[in-house]
C-alpha cells in the first residue's frame, strides 16, 4: 500500500485549516510526538497503525468517505474520473451489484450456495479487565449471528465489572472496518499496549505539571485545556492508565452486539 509522507500531512492540515493540536486530539499521541513526526529535519517514523489512522482521516476529505485508506481512496477517485462518476454513492453501488452476481455466480457454478451464509466461529482474543495481559489468540463459537468484521475477546479479571465481569466474552467490530475510525470518549475499546491486550474505556482529563514536563499532554482545540489521554475501567477501584506512547487499538465495543 502506498504510504504518505510527512510533508503531505502537513500539507494536508494547512489547506483544510487544521493545525497540530487537533491531530494530536484525533491520534491520540502528545502534541511533542507530532511535532517530531512532521519536523522538518531528523523527524521520528510513524507507527504503522497511526499512520493508518491519519490515511483515513486524509480519505475523509478525499472522498467524504474515511474507511478506505489513503491510497485506496486515490485509486477510487481515478476510477470515478475515468468512468465518469461524479458520486461515490452511485459508484460504490454500481461496484457492489456487480461484484455481488459475480459472487452469487461462481457460488451457483461451484454447487455451494449456502457456504456464502455460512459463520461457524469467529477470532478469540484474551485480555484484561485489569493490567495488561499477553495471551495468543483462538477461536470461539458464537450462539447466535454475529454480522461480519466482528471478533470475540474473553476478559480476564474484574476491572470491567459489574458491566463485564471475570470470564465474559464480548464482541468488537474489527477496527479497519468501522466508517470512522477515531477514538471517541467514553467509548469501550480493546487496545495493544506493547503487545498486551487491554478492554478499557477511553478519556482524558486535565494534565499534572509532571505529565507537560513529560511531553505526555496536549492541549484541546476545543476548550484550550492541557489534558492527557486515559484509559479508564469501569470498576474504580482499578487506576486510570495514562497513555504514555502512540495508542494502538484493535476493535471498538458496540454495546448493539452485546445485549
Amino acid at each position: 500500500m502506498e504510504s504518505i509522507t510527512p510533508q503531505e500531512i502537513q500539507r494536508w492540515l494547512d489547506d483544510n485549516r487544521r493545525d497540530r493540536d487537533w491531530l494530536a486530539e484525533q491520534t491520540g499521541a502528545a502534541k511533542g510526538t507530532i511535532a517530531n513526526w512532521l519536523a522538518a529535519n531528523k523527524r521520528k517514523p510513524i507507527p504503522e497503525p497511526t499512520l493508518r489512522l491519519i490515511e483515513r482521516l486524509m480519505c475523509d476529505d478525499l472522498l467524504g468517505e474515511p474507511q478506505f485508506s489513503f491510497g485506496e481512496a486515490k485509486i477510487i477517485r481515478q476510477a470515478m474520473d475515468q468512468e465518469g462518476y461524479k458520486s461515490l454513492r452511485d459508484f460504490m453501488r454500481d461496484a457492489v451489484i456487480a461484484n455481488a452476481r459475480q459472487l452469487v455466480s461462481s457460488s451457483e457454478s461451484a454447487g455451494d450456495c449456502d457456504s456464502i451464509l455460512a459463520f461457524p466461529e469467529i477470532t478469540l482474543l484474551h485480555a484484561a479487565a485489569g493490567s495488561p495481559v499477553h495471551t495468543d489468540g483462538d477461536t470461539w463459537t458464537p450462539n447466535r449471528q454475529v454480522g461480519p468484521g466482528r471478533f470475540a475477546c474473553q476478559l480476564h479479571g474484574d476491572s470491567m465489572a459489574p458491566n463485564y465481569p471475570d470470564g465474559s466474552v464480548v464482541i468488537l467490530r474489527e477496527r479497519n472496518t468501522l466508517t470512522n475510525p477515531t477514538l471517541k470518549k467514553g467509548q469501550i475499546y480493546l487496545f495493544d499496549c506493547g503487545g498486551e491486550k487491554a478492554l478499557k474505556v477511553y478519556q482524558t482529563r486535565v494534565a499534572t505539571q509532571e505529565e507537560i514536563e513529560a511531553g505526555l499532554s496536549y492541549v484541546s482545540p476545543r476548550d484550550g485545556k492541557t489534558k492527557v489521554p486515559v484509559l479508564k475501567s469501569l470498576n474504580r477501584s482499578h487506576p486510570d492508565i495514562v497513555v504514555k506512547e502512540p495508542i494502538e487499538w484493535l476493535g471498538w465495543l458496540d454495546k448493539a452486539d452485546n445485549k
